[in-house]
């Protein structure tokens, strides 16, 4: 997460190996892990402009926009509102909004930092709105449990399995 300060005739640049993002005054966040094909940018404050450093495409972010870069297609998708799920390390806090509950769970992989097994099809209709703050994992889980037909397993290696039933009624 960055928060940029406007400085006459020097631009502030981010750098990934695919994607160099230039701003002049904003707050904004980058994720870019080196094993997912997948680079996220959002804007909080300010513009800023993303190019792709091999096809020069470029693509300019205002503010609550957002970016996913596919490294293996070599596209940007079309902007998208801020995930601010993307910022619960610096907030604590984690949002859901009509998500499905496969969402839900890969954005709790994200944050959490944890391996979460479970099988699409099974939960592919549940949605899930819900907001959390300083919440456990343990305690989201237990939320998630306790919403639908779903059984969460921790394993002995820290992997947790999550079984569950269709949600369509």
């Amino acid at each position: 997460f960055f928060e940029v300060n406007k400085l006459a005739g020097k631009p502030f640049r981010v750098l990934t190996n695919d994607l160099e993002i230039k701003v002049l005054g904003t707050s904004f966040y980058v994720t870019s892990m080196e094993n997912d094909s997948l680079i996220e940018v959002g804007v909080i404050s300010g513009t800023v402009q993303v190019l792709q450093k091999v096809t020069q495409d470029t693509v300019i972010l205002n503010t609550n926009e957002s970016l996913t870069y596919n490294k293996n297609t070599q596209l940007f998708s079309p902007s998208i509102s801020v995930n601010n799920n993307a910022l619960f390390w610096k907030t604590g806090v984690l949002e859901f909004s009509e998500q499905s509950l496969d969402k839900v769970l890969s954005e709790l992989t994200n944050a959490y930092g944890a391996q979460i097994n479970f099988e699409k099809n099974e939960i592919e209709n549940c949605t899930f709105t819900g907001r959390f703050q300083n919440a456990t994992l343990e305690e989201i889980l237990e939320q998630l449990e306790f919403s639908f037909k779903i059984v969460v397993t921790h394993r002995e290696n820290g992997e947790i399995d999550i079984k569950g039933q269709d949600c369509k009624e």
